[in-house]
């Protein structure tokens, strides 16, 4: 077990005080073999592995080490856009893949602010400010937070100071509180996991451990376990889409299908839905006519399709999602929405 010197001292302390206390008392210590202190190897590797990871908005600030604060108005190659979430990124990206010149352009309107990795926010004006907090984890810089495995919460914890011998008991529910807890020990303070505790790598894969070594363990063997991703390269996602809109371009579309909690196919029978290569889609029911967008792209190497209508339409915004192409051929086109979602079929006519 990976324990500094300083913790084993206060063992010995701990183990007297122990000793002597009355069974009156209610005092709940940590477990004296699972003990660790600030200055250990269990500390500084549960610091790195809470690390706030800012690598998501990278396309904005190119940095992984800082994450902009939403909402957050940007200029993308001329076109002004509000970003609220950070889903709407992909809206960037997909801007950024589509252009066809080399000089894409991302102009952030100041003031913004952002959290740092350790949760602490800055208010930035311009971007030689931004770039003082970014330089030193832009892409091929240095980037400290362990992303590939994480605590599954919530988790307790017991902490002991054995200069004012007091105790309590911590319940913590996010890598913030985790952090800050580490962060605000002091030399005196002793601390130790309930055990067991659970942490999950980023494939989805489970881990136990019943010790602080085994917690260790654990954490050590994530920190190059997983491609982080923590570089600007945005059209990276090797899907080609020209396959997909050659096939949608070339006819007129049914749903065949429509399964959301229930079978709705039936509502969308008299529907007509007609791509073109400028990326809007007409949607025809009878008389009336709706126009919308479409665009086909690649997120995390799967190949997606977004329908977007703005209208009043209630059933066209059913199926406005960015959906997940499961299937397609000249004639079919299955789009699914997230594990176990609603599943949209086109058919051409």
């Amino acid at each position: 077990m990976k324990i500094h010197n300083s913790v084993i001292m206060l063992l010995i302390v701990l183990s007297a005080f122990t000793g002597c206390q009355q069974e009156a008392d209610e005092i709940t210590l940590p477990d004296p073999k699972e003990a660790f202190s600030a200055s250990s190897n269990a500390a500084t590797l549960l610091k790195k592995v809470t690390l706030r990871d800012g690598s998501s908005d990278n396309i904005l600030d190119s940095g992984s080490c800082v994450t902009i604060m939403f909402p957050v108005m940007v200029t993308v190659n001329g076109e002004d856009i509000v970003v609220s979430t950070s889903d709407e990124l992909k809206q960037i990206e997909r801007m950024l893949d589509e252009s066809e010149g080399d000089d894409d352009e991302i102009d952030l309107h100041y003031p913004i602010t952002i959290t740092l990795s350790d949760y602490t926010s800055v208010v930035i004006n311009d971007e030689d400010e931004l770039e003082e907090y970014t330089d030193e984890c832009s892409e091929g810089g240095f980037d400290d937070d362990i992303e590939c495995v994480d605590f599954v919460y919530p988790i307790k914890l017991t902490r002991y100071n054995t200069d004012t011998q007091v105790s309590d008991v911590l319940t913590v529910q996010t890598d913030g509180q985790l952090y800050s807890l580490i962060k605000s020990l002091k030399d005196d303070d002793l601390v130790s996991f309930v055990f067991p505790v659970s942490l999950e790598d980023n494939n989805g894969a489970r881990f136990t451990a019943n010790n602080v070594e085994q917690l260790e363990q654990v954490i050590e063997n994530a920190e190059d376990a997983c491609d982080e991703d923590d570089d600007n390269d945005f059209d990276d996602d090797d899907v080609d889409t020209s396959a997909l809109e050659a096939v949608m371009q070339s006819g007129n579309w049914k749903v065949a299908y429509y399964f959301d909690d229930t079978d709705q196919t039936a509502v969308y029978s008299e529907f007509t839905f007609e791509f073109h290569e400028d990326g809007t889609v007409i949607a025809r029911n009878g008389s009336e006519e709706n126009i919308g967008t479409w665009a086909a792209y690649g997120d995390d190497g799967e190949l997606e399709l977004e329908l977007e209508f703005d209208n009043d339409n209630e059933l066209l915004d059913e199926i406005s999602e960015d959906w997940e192409v499961t299937m397609f051929n000249t004639t079919q086109l299955e789009l699914q929405d997230e594990t176990d979602g609603p599943v949209l079929r086109f058919q051409k006519l």
